[in-house]
């Protein structure tokens, strides 16, 4: 199993984002679940745009990395064979702000083209399109001289300090949140992957929403 992808699958497992059975294609559910998890990714496509914009190369790494992430979620959720990446070498575009923000659009394409064979429930087109959206990342992390590879390390580590690690942890996180309004919680498994939620609609956490741990770091990239 490709290394990235791997990290992916096990950061959806541990928030409990499990594959879903291939056989369950044809339910309307089965592709609910997909086209949320896509349409992250023009969220975060966009938050690439405005990262050139600002020319911050730091929120460039993250957006792309992010983009990847959900586009590995999706294949992950369908439970399809995931196609490895094609890491071909680029010549650098490092400074070239235009050709860069242009060679971005390319997911914005393939992002428009995903949408509707998600809405023709066509299962092979849509990994498919997953695939070139990830390599086009990859190019772009190419020409940018970048580490893909250890930059989604650094952004699933980053990610995974979300969870409560121990008791400590977890005093110290449920007084965090008591100090914001949210005052009644519950958790969700065993240390050091456990998951504090809020338990009813409170100020600035509606109930059932995932509640950072006092221990969160943001991504560090090396």
């Amino acid at each position: 199993m490709n290394k990235n992808f791997k990290l992916v699958v096990d950061m959806n497992v541990a928030f409990g984002n499990n594959a879903m059975n291939f056989s369950d294609y044809t339910k309307t559910e089965y592709w609910s679940k997909i086209e949320k998890q896509c349409k992250n990714i023009h969220d975060e496509y966009l938050e690439l745009l405005e990262a050139i914009k600002n020319k911050n190369m730091i929120e460039i790494r993250d957006a792309l990395c992010d983009i990847k992430v959900f586009a590995y979620g999706a294949t992950h959720l369908m439970g399809v064979e995931f196609i490895p990446d094609n890491y071909t070498r680029f010549d650098s575009i490092l400074g070239d702000w235009t050709k860069l923000e242009n060679n971005c659009k390319t997911i914005n394409e393939l992002y428009n083209t995903l949408m509707l064979y998600i809405s023709d429930q066509n299962i092979q087109k849509v990994s498919t399109l997953l695939t070139l959206i990830q390599e086009s990342v990859n190019k772009i992390a190419s020409e940018l001289l970048l580490n893909i590879s250890e930059d989604m390390q650094s952004v699933i580590d980053g990610v995974m300090t979300r969870f409560v690690k121990d008791e400590d942890d977890l005093k110290a996180t449920i007084a965090l949140h008591a100090a914001k309004g949210t005052t009644e919680v519950y958790t969700e498994g065993e240390y050091p992957k456990m998951i504090l939620k809020s338990a009813k609609d409170q100020p600035d956490a509606p109930k059932g929403k995932f509640l950072k741990s006092a221990s969160y770091k943001n991504t560090q990239f090396k």
